[in-house]
């Protein structure tokens, strides 16, 4: 596994150790399902807040933070120790089959874990034009997955 934001490489036998290698957890697979669950979800939060203010900054640096509506900017800049979610009182609060839909320019990272069916009533967020950027903690194969999709890291196999 390639992690190029951190240049370094990790190299495992299962999804399990190229986990351990990511959380910088060598203890990782010798943990309950649910504290290895907890610690998917923490690595998945510290993520999503540091991809959530590079992608913020990159649009206050394009001009595109000043196209968005105010509700939107809040959903972008709001705290994360909750899940991101339309906010009532906004206009434009659109929602799609009890999904809120995201689709403004600027993507939206989200985490799997804070939104429905795991977390009851916070209808998951649903995107246009790959507006919504997922990290899902899950399991192992789910959370090594959606940071490929994102490029975060690069999954390389070898052929026996």
């Amino acid at each position: 596994m390639y992690l190029p934001g951190f240049h370094d490489l990790a190299w495992g036998e299962s999804a399990a150790d190229l986990v351990a290698a990511l959380l910088g957890d060598p203890d990782y697979e010798t943990k309950t399902e649910h504290e290895r669950l907890v610690a998917r979800i923490l690595r998945s939060l510290r993520l999503q807040v540091a991809i959530q203010a590079q992608v913020n900054a990159t649009a206050m640096l394009t001009g595109d933070w000043a196209a968005l509506q105010e509700w939107e900017r809040h959903v972008l800049s709001g705290p994360r120790h909750i899940a991101p979610n339309m906010p009532d009182g906004f206009p434009t609060r659109p929602h799609f089959s009890g999904a809120d839909v995201w689709d403004a320019r600027t993507p939206l990272v989200c985490v799997t874990t804070a939104c429905e069916p795991l977390n009851p009533g916070v209808p998951p967020i649903l995107g246009k034009d790959d507006n919504v950027w997922v990290i899902d903690p899950v399991d192992d194969e789910s959370l090594l997955g959606s940071l490929q999709d994102l490029g975060l890291i690069q999954i390389l196999t070898r052929v026996p």
